[in-house]
Order: structure tokens, then sequence, then C-alpha cells
């Protein structure tokens, strides 16, 4: 139909600003061609985006319903030693826009510094997510555990300053030696 769930709508007006939550009974506003036309366009908008992921395990899984706006390859030697890896790709989702579908009894966490959480499945160690107290509103949720290929901003590369030595960053993305949103 042309409206969806009043959870998907709540979810985009607090994720977007875009729109307000409409009512049941302001439902004969769909009924209006220039209403209903709007309301599609934003329903269906590229933008606006359900993503889905989980852990290798398939014990934890989650939904996220936002436009991704931040998009980094981490090389500080805490992300690569958690990962196994040169480096760890996150996204940023506000808070209110991720939901566990599965498994939050299967989530363990490691406070990996005084102002951060690393969030991981207890089964199978996938790692899911990382939490900066500093940023109460968002979660830096790892790509590697996202299902498909969702519509992705440019990323950047960050803390290159301490990189593995044995990795060489080939391509033409910015490249910062600490992270430059970063609140300090």
């Amino acid at each position: 139909g042309i409206l969806e769930t009043s959870e998907q709508c709540q979810c985009m007006a607090a994720c977007t600003g875009r729109m307000q939550l409409l009512q049941p009974e302001d439902s004969s506003l769909a009924l209006r061609p220039e209403i209903s036309s709007s309301i599609r366009a934003i329903l269906t908008s590229k933008k606006m985006t359900k993503l889905e992921g989980r852990c290798e395990c398939k014990k934890i899984s989650f939904e996220i319903q936002q436009e991704i706006k931040y998009f980094s390859h981490c090389h500080c030697s805490q992300c690569r030693r958690s990962h196994g890896a040169a480096f760890a790709s996150f996204i940023e989702v506000k808070r209110s826009c991720f939901e566990y579908s599965s498994g939050e009894d299967s989530i363990k966490s490691y406070a990996s510094s005084k102002d951060g959480q690393r969030i991981f499945c207890q089964n199978c160690g996938s790692n899911i997510m990382f939490i900066d107290d500093k940023d109460p509103d968002s979660y830096y949720v790892a790509m590697g555990s996202i299902n498909g290929d969702p519509e992705l901003p440019l990323a950047h590369h960050i803390h290159v300053d301490s990189k593995a030595p044995w990795h060489e960053i080939t391509d033409d993305l910015k490249q910062h030696d600490r992270d430059p949103f970063q609140n300090e």
C-alpha cells in the first residue's frame, strides 16, 4: 500500500526529519494524489535504506533503518587486532534507528578503552559494533556484519598514523592521521 507501517514511519521521522507520522485517522490523505505521491517518494527514496546484518553463526541479527552518511576505514591498532585485519570498516548509525532482531542474549562487550566498548557475538566472535561513550546518539556498526551491497557515502581512512606497516593504502580516499570528527 501507499502508507507503510507506523513503526517504519516513526523511524523515518526520527532518523531523517523528512516526514511526520500519519495517524490512522489521517489515512484519507493518501487518497489525495499530491499527498500520496509525496509519501510514496519519501518511502521509496534510495536514501532511506533498510539494512540487515548478522554475526557469522547467525545467532545475532539486526536491522538499521536510516540513510548512511558516515563510512570509515579505521587503521588504529585496536581495530586491527579486534578485526584481525589491516583495518576495520564502520558505518555510523543513530541508536534510535538500530534494532536487534535476534540474539541479544549472545551479545558480549569488551571495554577496549576508557570511552569505548566493542560489541561481539559470544559464540562466533564476530564484531558487531563499536560504541563510543563520548557519542551517546550513535553506534559504529562493523561493515563486515552488514548483508548485501548497501548504498554508502564515500569512505575515508582514519588513524592512518598507526596503520600496519605491512599494509599500503592504494586508493584515492582521504586519509587522516586521527579521526577528524572525534570530539576530544
